[in-house]
């Protein structure tokens, strides 16, 4: 199964630039915060952005595993 990283669907859905995601997971390297909990505390997103974000990763996840 191929899943799709959370990160990946903020760069997608234009939410966050690949500059930032690429910080955003050093950073992470040196805190215990998942990616989505360090994007809305930096202010990148919000709670509801993140929730549809995690949806979306769902859905596909979940598509994957049927198709």
């Amino acid at each position: 199964m191929n899943s799709l990283q959370i990160g990946q669907i903020l760069v997608n859905n234009d939410l966050i630039t690949k500059s930032h995601l690429r910080r955003l997971l050093d950073e992470q390297k040196n805190s215990k915060l998942k990616l989505g909990e360090l994007v809305v505390q930096k202010g990148l997103i919000t709670h509801s952005q993140l929730r549809q974000v995690l949806l979306e990763k769902q859905l596909y996840d979940l598509m994957s595993c049927i198709f």
